[in-house]
């Protein structure tokens, strides 16, 4: 968004930021005075929202939370006020088909589609309850909500730009025209890349050993649990490395504990949320993407630009962004024996 934001206004347009602030709870429009307070009108809300006036709501919970999350976001939306621009750009489904509810009167709309959101909320689920089946949660109300909600969002929208030629399919599938999508791949300001991996590297490695590593949320959908596995039989032929995982999330202790039980905990350094990939990457021999969802992943863009032929999971966007064997290398995603054949391969 501030990529955009900064080159429309290198171009004379009036760009406005509007986003969420997590500790105060408000929606704000960036530099400027104008906020609005979502604690105070959840707390509206909820009276009009219980389980005898609006059953559907309460199906299961992560539908009540998606649907008064929207409601709220409506709110602010409209008293921040929308009359005021030619075109609004939303960033996901649910926000461009609140966008679109709240206008007084017609704005062109656009709408940057990220992700698949009900396949995505599968891995969450799944995360949580690890024999969940896709079967078994396709019969669930949260993924027909879902599947409704990215339906809404994408006819909602005027036009829809997407990063990948897979996002592109699944929002055609919605039952929107070739001619309303456009593809454009995510860019990286080369300029800030080049500036950021010159700097001296926040993580300092030594020993001699393969650098390998991921930079990412610690979430079942980014199959760090998969690679761990893998390195856990690499391990089994050869010690000679060390697995570099930046990020971090709601898995981290059930990682470690999984590294400990397949005793390889002294050969991972997980090494916290870093702001310099770029100069971290310089240390790295191999770079994984092992996620079981990834449109378009920035750290396998950051890695390539390292110089770095990246191993990513052979699902979604990834394999757009590799070409197996000439600039990469793509394996089953969810496959730890695939993963652990190319670590050294």
């Amino acid at each position: 968004m501030k990529q955009l934001s900064d080159k429309l206004s290198e171009q004379g347009h009036s760009v406005t930021l509007m986003g969420s602030h997590v500790e105060s709870n408000t929606l704000y429009l960036l530099n400027q005075e104008s906020y609005f307070d979502k604690h105070a009108y959840y707390n509206t809300l909820l009276p009009y929202l219980d389980p005898l006036r609006s059953p559907h709501l309460h199906l299961e919970h992560g539908i009540f939370s998606f649907e008064i999350g929207r409601y709220v976001f409506e709110g602010g939306a409209a008293v921040l006020g929308l009359e005021d621009y030619d075109l609004i750009h939303a960033q996901d489904p649910i926000s461009t088909y609140a966008l679109r509810r709240m206008m007084k009167k017609r704005v062109p709309l656009v709408s940057s589609v990220h992700g698949a959101l009900a396949r995505e909320s599968y891995y969450e689920y799944k995360g949580i309850e690890p024999e969940l089946t896709k079967e078994e949660y396709e019969s669930r109300p949260i993924w027909s909500y879902f599947r409704r909600i990215e339906q809404l969002g994408a006819h909602a929208a005027d036009l829809i730009l997407v990063s990948s030629k897979w996002i592109g399919q699944l929002v055609n599938e919605l039952g929107v025209p070739p001619e309303r999508i456009h593809t454009l791949p995510y860019g990286i300001n080369l300029k800030q890349y080049n500036d950021k991996a010159a700097l001296p590297s926040p993580v300092q490695l030594g020993g001699g050993h393969k650098v390998i590593m991921y930079a990412g949320r610690f979430e079942y959908i980014k199959g760090v649990h998969v690679l761990i596995g893998a390195l856990g039989l690499v391990h089994r032929s050869r010690q000679d490395w060390v697995c570099v995982l930046a990020g971090s999330g709601s898995l981290l202790e059930e990682l470690r504990s999984q590294a400990a039980a397949l005793g390889i905990q002294g050969h991972l350094v997980f090494v916290g949320n870093l702001d310099n990939i770029p100069a971290t990457l310089q240390q790295a021999d191999i770079y994984v993407q092992p996620s079981l969802q990834d449109t378009q992943p920035y750290s396998v863009t950051e890695a390539q630009l390292a110089g770095i032929a990246p191993i990513v999971a052979g699902t979604t966007g990834m394999p757009e962004m590799v070409k197996h064997g000439e600039t990469g290398w793509i394996f089953p995603a969810e496959d730890s024996g695939g993963w652990r054949s190319c670590c050294f391969c």
